[in-house]
């Protein structure tokens, strides 16, 4: 019965695990713009701040926007490549609307051409 128990907690605590943007250590040292960049350069929506500042002033520390913005729009260059585009199309992922206008082009481009052959692929297997 133990073993069933301990079975049903760990896929438990991984949920509630994932549910925090951040953990304290992350949100006492504020390296807002590195944060930013991270989050940028995984593709992640501009709205994903908001969860960092919701879970940040659970410890009391304040988000500094601008830092942040300045960090992810640096990320976003990374993210919005064709090549990234063509990788996340090819693998089948789902496409991510967040590239700014000047990157979004090269992006789109890449992730229809990825997703044609994953496509192409899937109907052969």
């Amino acid at each position: 019965m133990n073993s069933i128990k301990f079975l049903i907690l760990i896929p438990i605590t991984i949920i509630l695990a994932s549910c925090a943007s951040l953990n304290k250590s992350e949100c006492l040292s504020s390296d807002w713009q590195a944060i930013g960049h991270k989050d940028g350069s995984s593709g992640r929506d501009a709205t994903y701040v908001e969860k960092h500042s919701k879970t940040c002033s659970e410890f009391g520390v304040k988000l500094d926007a601008a830092e942040y913005k300045t960090g992810y729009k640096a990320g976003l260059t990374q993210f919005c490549t064709a090549e990234k585009g063509y990788w996340l199309g090819e693998t089948g992922q789902e496409f991510k609307d967040v590239c700014p206008s000047e990157l979004a082009d090269a992006y789109l481009r890449g992730y229809e051409k990825g997703h044609y052959l994953y496509r192409v692929l899937q109907d052969i297997d």
